[in-house]
């Protein structure tokens, strides 16, 4: 989705910045290999452990897939948050006029004695808290996500950000 979405030179810089993430953090610090080793015995360690040598036959493999899927899913955990830096740039240019918007309406309101509105306010501050929450779940999701939600993601953050910012009571 990313390579058709945005492009082949945009995909590989977001499968490289995430694989040397997830390089730096799993495979050269050792956490990976010391989670297989504290989950999983060696082969010596099964012989060594003289009457036991069969006992996880069924459950040690099931214990290595387990551990498998968690840093499969780390990994593409680390490919959305790189993906979403891509995104990142793109925020002061829709946040600022979104902010620069709601501080000119809320110039206006205080001018023309108009209400600012609380619920409107509560509402934007939902919306953002609701749009945050949302994508820290679907980056969680082991499905396929299609890479144009994040900007969707951040104009409907950009929106709430207006609305909160125009709405703020007049005296804080």
């Amino acid at each position: 989705m990313i390579n058709s979405g945005l492009g082949e030179e945009t995909a590989k810089w977001v499968q490289d910045r995430a694989s040397g993430w997830y390089t730096s953090a799993f495979i050269k610090t050792g956490i990976q290999e010391e989670t297989y080793r504290l989950f999983i015995p060696t082969d010596e360690q099964k012989h060594r452990s003289v009457g036991l040598e069969n006992m996880g036959d069924w459950w040690f493999p099931l214990v290595e897939d387990r551990l498998n899927g968690l840093f499969a899913t780390i990994y593409h955990l680390l490919v959305r948050v790189s993906l979403f830096v891509v995104w990142s740039p793109y925020m002061a240019l829709i946040f600022v006029p979104a902010i620069f918007d709601g501080l000119m309406m809320r110039s206006v309101k205080k001018t023309n004695f108009q209400y600012a509105s609380p619920v409107i306010h509560r509402y934007g501050v939902r919306g953002v808290a609701f749009v945050v929450f949302s994508m820290v779940f679907a980056f969680t999701l082991p499905i396929a996500l299609d890479p144009r939600i994040i900007p969707i993601a951040l104009i409907v953050v950009a929106v709430c950000l207006g609305m909160i910012v125009s709405n703020m009571q007049k005296r804080i």
